[in-house]
């Protein structure tokens, strides 16, 4: 997760939660939410945290969700995206998710994960700067075709 999905995003965990559980902003967890949807990585459930307590380097629990049952794979990402929405806006606040690799996915090895981690740490820096959908589309078919070849 660290090379392919979370590359080039910003960990907000300062140590309020485990090591292992990456947080970051709701700007870039909608970016995390795109990647996984371009992987077939399933998201399970959104935490969501303020840091806007005492002690600095703290954090309190504000919404867990588990993605609802019946959804079809597109309406899961997108129920994703509408609940990080609602704290676009919000300063001080951090989401973490739980995530699911199926076998099929994890055996395929989509890229070369050096590779994928260099393509994903480009998509994050274009997205920073504003790069237009057509362009982003483009790099998307570019991933598409690479992952094709490379399980030839």
């Amino acid at each position: 997760m660290e090379r392919s999905i979370f590359a080039g995003f910003k960990n907000l965990n300062t140590g309020f939660d485990s090591p292992e559980i990456y947080h970051f902003s709701p700007k870039e967890f909608v970016k995390v939410i795109d990647r996984c949807e371009g992987l077939h990585v399933g998201i399970n459930g959104l935490e969501v945290f303020t840091t806007d307590i005492e002690p600095r380097g703290t954090a309190a629990l504000i919404e867990v969700e588990i993605t609802p049952e019946g959804l079809s794979v597109e309406d899961r990402f997108e129920w994703a995206r509408q609940l990080v929405r609602r704290y676009q806006n919000i300063r001080q606040v951090t989401i973490s998710a739980t995530f699911s690799v199926s076998d099929s996915v994890l055996k395929s090895s989509h890229l070369i994960p050096e590779m994928n981690c260099e393509i994903s740490t480009l998509l994050a820096t274009l997205e920073e700067r504003n790069v237009t959908n057509h362009t982003r589309n483009l790099l998307s078919r570019v991933l598409k075709a690479l992952s094709v070849h490379r399980r030839r």
